[in-house]
């Protein structure tokens, strides 16, 4: 394998007639060490040129050096700076964070358990620590890594109504352990004390939606289960109705008027208990006398997520 080096690597010292000092560019340093095995140590490092390098004092073109016999470096340093975080981005919406960094980086064994998220920067207030990870994409220069957050810790996070609401409850600490560099240095943690905000920050839009219901006619309970964290103080029990069919006429239909919200929380999850009222129609008009006689519609507005984001429309059986 080989890199021919960019414009941007500049001779910026003679030590003496023979010898010149080239700082490479960020560019070609980075391209360096994003290559796994490339110019890791001295015996990996060696150096071709062409004739059309430089010229001697004699305006002459100096002899090439052919990549078949390339010279051996006489001395190596190894890298030994730590990466580090420049910026983040979080987006509530598709759940992933992404993470840019000053050097490539190695997310084969990425430690995703280290990362913290903060609604201030120094962890006074709400704070959650990522239990894993949906998936995790490296880009191909290295320099970018892009984490799907689970479910459960998306769905936790939208439940703290501190956390991650805007840009400016958006930080991040991370322990050295969380990824390391092309060289296998660990990455500069970030305090919880100095958490870094935020610089890109996309709220929630996607509408939730009524996923599955289950009905208690003994206990007198309706159990709705959302594909978000819900505000249950938003669920509106009149904006359900239960029905023996899809499609059910009027007289096989009741629209809850009394019943009331029993969860106090946000959640995936809420509870109505029925009320005596609501239950006697029910009964009377024989809904929910067997699970093949229960349907459930469910107005847009009748609920919000904690984003303040209404549901869809449902129509589902239990």
């Amino acid at each position: 394998m080989s890199l021919t080096l960019g414009a941007g690597s500049k001779i910026v010292q003679a030590i003496d007639s023979a010898t010149l000092v080239i700082q490479l560019d960020k560019g070609d340093t980075d391209a360096i060490k994003n290559i796994p095995g490339f110019c890791n140590s001295k015996a990996t490092v060696f150096v071709s040129i062409t004739d059309k390098f430089m010229k001697d004092t004699n305006k002459k073109l100096i002899d090439a050096i052919p990549s078949t016999k390339a010279l051996p470096a006489t001395k190596y340093t190894f890298d030994e700076t730590d990466a580090a975080v420049t910026t983040f981005s979080f987006n509530l919406h598709t759940k992933t964070l992404t993470m840019n960094f000053d050097e490539p980086v190695d997310a084969t064994n990425i430690n995703v358990t280290s990362l913290v998220f903060q609604s201030q920067k120094n962890a006074t207030d709400s704070k959650y620590k990522l239990t894993g990870s949906k998936n995790v994409t490296r880009s191909k220069d290295g320099l970018r890594v892009v984490i799907t957050l689970t479910d459960k810790d998306a769905n936790a996070i939208k439940a703290d109504d501190k956390l991650l609401e805007k840009a400016a409850s958006t930080y991040l600490s991370l322990s050295a352990d969380f990824i390391v560099d092309m060289a296998t240095n660990d990455i500069a943690g970030i305090a919880s004390s100095d958490a870094k905000l935020v610089a890109q920050f996309v709220d929630d839009s996607k509408k939730p939606s009524l996923l599955e219901f289950d009905i208690d006619m003994n206990q007198e309970t309706l159990t709705l289960s959302f594909s978000e964290t819900m505000d249950e103080t938003t669920l509106v029990p009149k904006a359900i109705t239960l029905q023996q069919t899809q499609g059910a006429k009027l007289n096989l239909r009741h629209q809850l008027t009394t019943s009331k919200v029993t969860t106090t929380s946000p959640g995936l999850v809420l509870k109505i208990k029925l009320s005596l009222a609501d239950m006697h129609i029910l009964k009377q008009k024989e809904i929910a006398s067997t699970k093949d006689k229960v349907f459930l519609s469910f107005a847009a507005t009748g609920a919000k997520d904690v984003g303040g984001v209404n549901g869809k429309l449902r129509q589902r059986p239990p």
